[in-house]
């Protein structure tokens, strides 16, 4: 089966820089994350089931990073006590509970380990409504919607072409369509 998430690598890199500089600062520093879906009656929970958003969220929990991974950052100038502290790394638990249309979601756990959830934990949130709205059109209307979205993608990466003096970051992991759009 493949998993939303099948590396703790695929997340903004922006995350790995805060993350060494939380560490090095704040690493027992208690927080909490939750999620708050902003949009007024999405019933997110009439669409995504608890039990396949349970499945795609533990996944992650089990998740390492590999040497080559590690090796990926260590090029990338990330210091050796943080690649010692990821060595080790595991995403804290969460707790997931159903209220009313939407889900009350909270990570509890020291600064250092709980940051990574925002950018392991939302594409997972993103990607199962997608799919779930996808579904619901017919084949002709998927067809449509991705043709439009390969257009307005191509426009973008046009301009960005003709105006080279622009530079630019993807943030875009944790708002994602898919992995799969987000690998294309």
């Amino acid at each position: 089966m493949d998993y939303i998430i099948e590396s703790l690598l695929d997340t903004d890199f922006y995350k790995f820089t805060m993350g060494q500089w939380i560490f090095h600062r704040y690493r027992d520093i208690p927080v909490k994350f939750a999620l708050m879906i902003r949009t007024k009656g999405v019933g997110y929970a009439d669409v995504v089931s608890e039990d396949d958003l349970r499945k795609e969220l533990d996944h992650p929990r089990g998740l390492h990073f590999t040497d080559s991974e590690l090796h990926y950052l260590r090029l990338r100038g990330m210091k050796e006590d943080y690649l010692e502290f990821l060595s080790n790394f595991q995403l804290p638990d969460y707790h997931l509970e159903r209220v009313g249309d939407s889900y009350q979601y909270e990570v509890t756990g020291l600064w250092a380990c709980a940051t990574y959830c925002e950018t392991i934990d939302l594409p997972i949130f993103n990607e199962l409504y997608y799919r779930a709205l996808t579904k619901r059109l017919s084949r002709f209307e998927r067809d449509v919607l991705y043709a439009r979205a390969k257009v307005g993608r191509a426009d973008k990466v046009n301009f960005l072409k003709e105006n080279p003096q622009i530079a630019f970051s993807d943030f875009g992991t944790r708002r994602r369509w898919s992995r799969e759009w987000q690998d294309d």
